[in-house]
């Protein structure tokens, strides 16, 4: 099995580990067991461990006075300077979130509350529209519990955003006023041509319906005949074969029901036998 291999960033800022403390070093060490015990794959822990390496090799100072968020922050805005690969960049960010989450725990510190990636999500669409969508999820967020209410607002972005970005990028979209059924359709081939289930891009229609009812009730422009927009067939699902176990009981069931005492369940048992 070949082994991953993660390159290293070459700096004179960041000390290598033979350089630390012992308990620095000692760290390290129970951080990759950590991930081990946690059941990450060797592809993984050698991941997250390089990125720990620059952590600690970068501030230079005893594990126990790193601060998970303002210091860790120094290290991505460091790394931010350097000239890496966006990819590599990518995955030394994954390694810093799972070092402070390992932090966190040995100090007993609380999780650091999720949050929701708006840029990730509105960034390329304009300003005007970015508004009414965040004023659009806080009226959807007014229904749900606060347990389910981060996942919920994740959803309803992905699925409300996902066409609007892609449209954006290859259609004039200034406005939801803009957003007319071909621009549906043309988003809608492609999604199909990537082998794209009916039901996801149904999804997908119906958060966007639920965003221009939204926005025509609070007298925005918009285009009607985006509502009158129908839904794909569902896909169909083949039937799935009952487990053996589930027709020895059935059978049992039958043949009970055959030699029941009442007359009526008795003919009933010998007609299902049959």
């Amino acid at each position: 099995m070949m082994k991953t291999r993660i390159r290293l960033i070459s700096d004179p800022e960041i000390r290598s580990i033979k350089t630390w403390s012992r308990s620095n070093q000692g760290c390290y060490e129970r951080f990759r067991i950590w991930l081990k015990d946690s059941s990450y794959s060797e592809a993984a822990i050698n991941l997250y461990s390089a990125a720990a390496r620059q952590i600690i090799g970068f501030l230079q100072k005893p594990y126990w006075q790193i601060d998970p968020e303002v210091d860790l922050e120094r290290v991505k805005q460091y790394l931010e300077s350097l000239p890496v690969k966006p990819g590599t960049r990518l995955s030394y960010l994954k390694g810093f979130n799972k070092f402070a989450e390992y932090l966190r725990l040995w100090a007993h510190r609380a999780p650091k509350p999720k949050e929701i990636r708006w840029q990730v999500y509105l960034g390329l669409l304009p300003i005007e529209l970015q508004g009414q969508i965040r004023e659009f999820v806080r009226h959807c967020q007014n229904r749900w519990s606060e347990d389910k209410c981060f996942e919920h607002t994740v959803s309803l972005l992905s699925h409300t955003t996902m066409s609007l970005r892609w449209m954006v990028t290859h259609y004039p979209l200034h406005s939801i006023a803009n957003l007319t059924p071909e621009l549906w359709f043309a988003y809608l081939d492609q999604r199909l041509a990537q082998g794209v289930q009916a039901d996801t891009v149904n999804g997908e229609l119906s958060a966007l319906k639920h965003l221009v009812h939204f926005l025509e009730a609070r007298d925005h422009p918009i285009c009607t005949r985006f509502l009158l927009l129908d839904s794909l067939a569902n896909s169909e699902y083949l039937p799935k074969d009952i487990a053996v176990s589930e027709l020895r009981l059935l059978q049992k069931t039958i043949e009970a029901q055959r030699e029941n005492g009442n007359a009526g369940e008795r003919r009933l048992g010998r007609m299902d036998l049959a």
